[in-house]
């Protein structure tokens, strides 16, 4: 929820997935405008986006897509010249929609990907058994609270490094499991 200079009603409102326009933006993936209206031919679709922009104060709601579906709408008020919005001007904010949907995406996804980081770490940490991991290059990349204490190195000083850290031994299993030669140990 943001608003910039708009309506407070605007400002406060909440829309679930089940409300009309929702509904009216998955389907048709379309910007609703007052040029627009003019060239909607159902009454009912009319009304309601007639209705929106009307309690939005907006002259153009352009969605947002990502994710498969709609995560908001941007709201354009009238402009401070007066003069209607044309379509290249729809155009373009069809454009900066576009953009802003793809940034909220991006947010999105790197705070989905931040939980699941999150949540792996604890979960790492909670086992009694000693994690440690490596990539394809041999570099470890977890290393739990118990393995501190059975390898008598901190995950400061193993992560990042190569897994020779760890001693010949584990180097040498951790390198023949990344090259498929192990089951595992």
């Amino acid at each position: 929820i943001a608003g910039l200079h708009c309506l407070e009603e605007t400002s406060r409102a909440l829309y679930d997935a089940n409300h009309p326009f929702v509904c009216w933006l998955e389907t048709h993936a379309l910007m609703a405008s007052r040029l627009a209206l003019e060239q909607t031919t159902q009454t009912d679709e009319r009304m309601l986006l007639q209705r929106m922009l009307d309690e939005s104060g907006a002259e153009v709601l352009a969605p947002l897509h990502a994710r498969g579906g709609i995560l908001g709408w941007l709201l354009l008020g009238r402009r401070t010249s007066g003069r209607p919005f044309s379509t290249d001007d729809l155009e373009e904010v069809a454009l900066a929609a576009d953009h802003v949907a793809s940034a909220l995406e991006n947010a999105l996804l790197y705070e989905e990907v931040a939980r699941q980081k999150s949540m792996a770490e604890t979960l790492l940490h909670a086992l009694p058994t000693g994690v440690v991991s490596a990539d394809e290059n041999g570099v470890v990349r977890w290393f739990s609270v118990a393995a501190t204490q059975l390898l008598n190195l901190t995950a400061e000083q193993a992560v990042g490094r190569p897994v020779e850290i760890l001693g010949s031994r584990m180097a040498d299993q951790l390198r023949r499991a990344i090259a498929g030669e192990s089951q595992g140990f």
